[in-house]
């Protein structure tokens, strides 16, 4: 577990907040639209605040937040994934499950990668990635 405080940022489109050791919880807030520029300004901040070390990520779509097909497949690139250890989604509406599908089936993440209802049962699935200490 962390010692310190938790590290929160927050930019235009969302909030990152690093709770353990290896763990991120970002937060994309309602009706934002997700870009390439989103994604590298999040990879800016992980790399920055954690020390280029690599993340469990919980990243939670709130409602109405969408992304577009050149976004996902930026996400399934090797310059995305470098400090990614697995990714654990939360979303809630059809246009989110819809991105997930294609991201899962045509994109094929490279990192352990799944869609969860709840923060709960997203955050558990992660555990199995924890780093040991």
């Amino acid at each position: 577990m962390r010692t310190s405080p938790n590290i929160m940022v927050k930019t235009e489109k969302m909030i990152i907040e690093f709770l353990e050791d290896d763990l991120v919880h970002i937060k994309v807030l309602e009706g934002m639209e997700v870009t390439v520029d989103d994604i590298q300004k999040m990879e800016e901040v992980v790399e920055e605040q954690g020390g280029g070390r690599p993340y469990r990520n919980l990243i939670v779509a709130e409602n109405y937040v969408t992304t577009t097909f050149k976004t996902v497949r930026y996400m399934g690139t090797e310059e995305a994934n470098r400090l990614t250890i697995a990714d654990a989604f939360v979303i809630n509406s059809l246009p989110q499950r819809i991105m997930a599908n294609f991201y899962l089936n045509v994109v094929k993440p490279l990192k352990p990668t799944k869609f969860f209802k709840t923060e709960e049962e997203a955050f558990s699935w992660l555990k199995q990635f924890e780093l040991q200490k």
